[in-house]
């Protein structure tokens, strides 16, 4: 029943895509009927949006540009700090569009550039979570490339500006991809090193999804350590918490991993154990691609037992899943996993059969090499284990010319990140030679200012010191005036009341003695009564 649904929901969509698809042409059309009519700058710019929205990604490139000229335009001449915010906004959205463009046609060049000025614009509109999404974009880039050492100089920068500003999301996202970065190079202690700190902060953020994902990665990591104690110990945790979010499709991952790291220590039971409940909650929620995958491994792990009949069931159900969905490098893979089961139950002309249609597969694909090389070695010994000497020679000779190449290009890629590395080394070298210098300059600048300053410090205490005598001795001589002049009052007071007393005595002595006139009469009067007597 499960499958006629699948079939009926694929016809459906069969039918429905040519009809979406002409929605889609015909929006298109009316918008370049509107932008025909738009007259104003303004109006021709919203025009140009909306046909970025709706157009296929080959038409990305012309919408993008002229949205980016629009933009610069109006914001040339705009006075208005929000409506040149939002342009800057805008043009970033088209940024955008070209980022998707050239990176469908691979170029990366150009790709680069729009993200370099994509960089740039949320720069000056200070938007710090698309900042670091877009450092973390470069990164991801020039990792794809070779490029670890400027890719980690991204999530570096990333890093700082988030420290800069506080922003903690930016530190533990940075972080976490520094980790994926280690990890992708095989510095397994470095990668475990960044995924604990960012998941240190997740948790104070209480950012559970990611949260749970950093204890995954770290778990998977430990156990391509060997060390499973710790490997289920974290996986568990990020299990439980999914599990806490209902996160079926990340529970069915967790599951996933916890099989590939019993499978790759070997413990068959628990590998098939997980696998299974992985697949029953693939199964329950339709999800064929996580059924094929899982068939595949589960088939796998029947195949390192050595139970072919069941790995041969597992495998073909993958087959039949991975045809309907049309994914070729899933048919290879299950056309692989096939072949090795009927080599191992010495059915060489079948596994002839399915190793062929493998690597008819792998032939016509740029990221096959190390399929093809494995392919060649096992058509070397089948063609050995039926008696064609010359077609397993022919084959193994095929497997070591592309083994020679892939190691050679390894070797020339390990060559390429030594020549980054080395460069950005001496980058490193002389802009760390370049800031001892200033430093030096700086050191020196100090040096004379702390010199200056003490001088002045020196000369300022004796300036107050000298003032403080200064102060001191016009305290001093304030004092002795002030007593001068108290011994002055005390003296007039004193010669006020001796003259005071004088003037008294005078008066009292005056009030007693007779007056002049009183002598005078009384001698006339005594003088007269002498004459009369006479």
């Amino acid at each position: 029943m499960n499958q006629v649904v699948k079939v009926f929901l694929f016809l459906i969509a069969f039918c429905i895509y040519p009809l979406v698809s002409s929605a889609q042409q015909s929006k298109v059309d009316s918008l370049e009927v509107l932008l025909k009519n738009a007259k104003q700058d303004t109006a021709r710019l919203r025009v140009y949006l909306a046909l970025g929205d709706a157009c296929d990604v080959k038409d990305n490139l012309k919408y993008g540009t002229c949205v980016i000229d629009l933009a610069d335009k109006l914001i040339g001449v705009s006075k208005d700090p929000k409506q040149k915010k939002e342009l800057l906004k805008q043009k970033a959205l088209a940024y955008g569009w070209l980022i998707y463009y050239y990176q469908t046609f691979s170029d990366s060049a150009k790709l680069f550039d729009c993200e370099k000025k994509m960089l740039a614009i949320y720069s000056d509109t200070k938007d710090s979570a698309q900042i670091i999404r877009t450092f973390v974009e470069l990164s991801k880039f020039y990792s794809t490339y070779g490029n670890f050492p400027v890719a980690m100089e991204y999530l570096e920068k990333g890093l700082a500006y988030s420290k800069d500003m506080n922003y903690k999301r930016g530190i533990a996202t940075t972080l976490f991809q520094l980790g994926m970065l280690y990890s992708n190079q095989g510095d397994k202690n470095q990668a475990l090193v960044n995924f604990q700190k960012s998941n240190s902060i997740y948790g104070e953020i209480r950012d559970t999804l990611q949260l749970a994902y950093t204890y995954v990665e770290m778990g998977v990591l430990y156990g391509k350590k060997h060390q499973m104690v710790k490997s289920l110990e974290l996986c568990n945790k990020g299990l439980a918490l999914y599990e806490k979010l209902k996160d079926d499709g990340n529970v069915l991952w967790v599951y996933n991993c916890l099989g590939l790291i019993y499978y790759s220590n070997q413990d068959w039971a628990n590998s098939l154990l997980y696998y299974q409940k992985s697949l029953a909650i693939a199964e329950k929620s339709s999800n064929i691609y996580w059924v094929a995958v899982l068939l595949n491994n589960i088939g796998n792990l029947y195949l390192k037992e050595g139970d072919f009949e069941k790995a041969l069931d597992y495998n073909f159900r993958a087959l039949k899943i991975n045809r309907e969905l049309h994914d070729e490098s899933r048919k290879a893979w299950s056309y692989d996993c096939l072949a090795h089961t009927y080599f191992a139950q010495k059915d060489f002309k079948k596994a002839k059969c399915f190793n062929d249609s493998s690597m008819a597969i792998w032939k016509g694909r740029s990221d096959s090499e190390e399929s093809l090389i494995g392919g060649n070695h096992l058509a070397s010994r089948i063609d050995s284990a039926v008696g064609d000497g010359l077609g397993a020679f022919e084959h193994y000779k095929e497997y070591i010319l592309l083994r020679d190449k892939f190691n050679s290009e390894e070797v020339q890629r390990q060559a390429t990140k030594e020549k980054y590395q080395n460069e950005y080394d001496q980058q490193k070298a002389a802009a760390k030679t370049e800031q001892n210098r200033k430093d030096a300059i700086s050191d020196g600048e100090k040096r004379k200012q702390k010199v200056i300053t003490i001088s002045i410090g020196v000369g300022l205490i004796f300036v107050l010191l000298f003032a403080l005598f200064i102060f001191r001795g016009y305290r001093e001589k304030q004092k002795a005036n002030l007593m001068l002049a108290n011994k002055n009052l005390i003296i007039e007071e004193k010669q006020k009341e001796i003259i005071d007393s004088i003037v008294y005595a005078k008066r009292i002595q005056q009030s007693l003695l007779p007056t002049e006139k009183y002598i005078k009469k009384n001698l006339d009067r005594l003088k007269d009564e002498k004459l009369r007597d006479d």
